[in-house]
């Protein structure tokens, strides 16, 4: 992936929601982030280059994990859209083993070795560990750790919830988060090629809302 190393970057972190996956410039490989995402629809409006570090089927904890080991530039600025509580991950030495509940409970376990291991963990995880409740404080802490970091880096960052109804008021918890329902616009609007991801109208719809909420990256 393209990285810029001594400008100031619109950084991006998230899952297929960030990333863009089934959009038309990209369907149906999906090797790479789409420019018809949210986040170079932002960098567009804001006048910056984008670097979209979301990986399709993260979890909020693969999210966190990469804000944490991404080396930024002095003047960076960081946007993140937190995914869906359900889903979870073993980051391994050298892999990161992405457990989803639509690996969970198959019919057939599949024979090819890494996805016959995503649905023999998934199936595991979503069985005898997961838990709501836990879930939720994960993904919380996930953020507010996230922010803790990026603001002692002194780098802007701003936080979306794609679920924002779902966000909790824990005592802890005190990020701010942008007031903007990425949930509604996915429901209101036409969906990608895959007829299951946000459409190219909600990624342009929710880069307006940033852009409009932040006053354009400089709150």
């Amino acid at each position: 992936m393209k990285r810029y190393e001594m400008e100031s970057n619109l950084v991006t972190f998230g899952c297929s929601a960030t990333y863009g996956q089934s959009l038309s410039d990209i369907h149906p490989d999906n090797e790479q982030p789409s420019k018809l995402a949210w986040p170079q629809v932002l960098g567009d409006l804001a006048n910056i280059p984008v670097v979209n570090m979301a990986y399709k089927g993260s979890s909020n904890k693969e999210i966190a994990h990469h804000v944490l080991n991404y080396n930024y530039n002095t003047d960076d600025i960081v946007v993140i859209c937190w995914t869906f509580t359900d889903r979870f991950c073993v980051i391994r030495k050298d892999n990161i083993l992405r457990l989803g509940v639509w690996h969970a409970n198959p019919s057939k376990f599949a024979t090819e070795k890494t996805l016959n291991e995503k649905q023999q963990v998934s199936t595991a995880f979503f069985s005898n560990v997961h838990d709501d409740n836990d879930m939720s404080l994960n993904q919380h802490y996930c953020i507010h750790y996230a922010n803790l970091f990026l603001d002692s880096k002194k780098i802007k960052n701003y936080h979306i919830i794609i679920h924002n109804y779902l966000r909790k008021d824990y005592k802890f918890f005190d990020t701010k988060i942008l007031e903007i329902d990425y949930l509604e616009l996915i429901k209101n609007n036409p969906l990608a090629m895959d007829n299951d991801h946000p459409g190219e109208m909600a990624h342009k719809l929710l880069a307006q809302d940033i852009f409009k909420e932040t006053k354009g990256l400089t709150l």
